[in-house]
């Protein structure tokens, strides 16, 4: 089984540009394109019903296809996300060429990771004035495996985080939304934090929330998409 590398795609702009663009997703993954082993979620279907070409038909131009959607959704009328599992890196251009098509005036941004081979990508589009990760690409690695290095984090997890980065509760709480609009749950308020360390860190094998490991990220500029 490949290493999967994890992507969070926020796409941003005018309200009826983002709905297009959740429609043609809806609609793209409605039905599959051709036989595959990923089923309607396949990133293939997205590549090959928008009219594109896949690498295996187009090896120079095509799209790569390994992977499939963990999920999208409406984050707000102005934003939409998108959640990916693709084989060994990003599989992100193909947002790109959507964008380009169907929604010219968004602006793409994106983290990506993939810790077992030290992947850790993001970009962001600079012609825009927000910035999703500037101040929020930080990442806490916690392996559940290691009990100790668990508890340390689980238990001074938000002093660290103020420590490290003067962030208060509410930088936080943006980043833990984000890791669970990403896994299709729902958001917390700041209230319920202490509770989700608590109550979520045994299921997941890493969790992505908080911030050492800021300067591992490499900036990508759009043609190395």
């Amino acid at each position: 089984m490949p290493n999967l590398c994890l992507s969070e795609v926020y796409i941003h702009g005018a309200e009826n540009e983002i709905q297009t663009l959740y429609d043609k997703i809806k609609e793209f993954t409605s039905h599959n394109a051709k036989a595959n082993d990923f089923g309607l979620e396949w990133l293939g279907n997205i590549i090959l019903n928008a009219g594109f070409k896949t690498t295996d038909e187009d090896q120079e131009n095509g799209f790569e296809s390994r992977g499939s959607i963990a999920d999208y959704r409406l984050i707000n009328k102005n934003e939409l996300g998108i959640f990916t599992e693709t084989a060994y890196g990003q599989m992100n251009r193909i947002w790109v060429a959507l964008i380009e098509k169907y929604a010219p005036n968004c602006k793409l941004h994106f983290i990506a990771y993939e810790p077992n081979n030290e992947i850790f990508e993001k970009y962001e589009d600079l012609s825009d004035s927000i910035l999703y990760f500037n101040d929020i690409d930080y990442n806490i690695e916690v392996d559940i495996k290691d009990k100790t290095h668990l508890n340390k984090y689980t238990l001074n997890l938000i002093n660290k985080l103020e420590e490290k980065t003067g962030w208060g509760k509410k930088e936080l709480l943006q980043i833990v939304n984000s890791f669970l609009l990403g896994k299709g749950q729902e958001k917390i308020e700041e209230n319920q934090l202490e509770d989700f360390f608590k109550n979520y860190i045994d299921e997941i094998d890493f969790l992505k929330i908080g911030s050492v490991v800021f300067d591992k990220y490499k900036i990508l500029n759009k043609d190395e998409i």
